[in-house]
């Protein structure tokens, strides 16, 4: 039975796709794509693309560092395609400012849309 690769490249229409083993340390991973990458130069050479990493879980500045290899090893210009294989910091939760209703004085003439911009908690004269 012939060992398993642990990363593997293949081409989707436009992009590249490279499937990396979740169970090698980064390091590893790394030198591995950099001597793959540069003993299959000539298929890279001139190429313009997106890359995927695909297999395992990698950080920004991981994708970062092999985009680097691929880009130190050949001519090919390359972008990070879209993927979900990626740790990301979480959203901060954004604080809800409290609204207080705005409440025109009682000996104002107003027209009725003016009392209904103020209602809906608008200023009637910015603009």
């Amino acid at each position: 039975m012939p060992a398993k690769q642990p990363i593997k490249i293949k081409s989707q229409g436009d992009n590249i796709c490279i499937m990396l083993d979740a169970t090698i340390d980064f390091d590893t991973i790394t030198n591995m794509l950099r001597k793959k990458i540069a003993d299959a130069r000539e298929f890279f050479e001139g190429v313009s693309s997106s890359v995927a990493f695909k297999g395992r879980v990698l950080t920004d500045s991981e994708k970062q560092h092999l985009l680097d290899i691929i880009e130190a090893e050949t001519t090919m210009r390359v972008t990070l395609a879209d993927t979900d294989d990626t740790i990301k910091t979480p959203p901060q939760p954004v604080m809800a400012t409290p609204q207080t209703p705005h409440k025109s004085p009682s000996n104002t003439n107003y027209t009725t849309a003016t009392q209904h911009i103020i209602k809906a908690g608008l200023d009637p004269v910015s603009r």
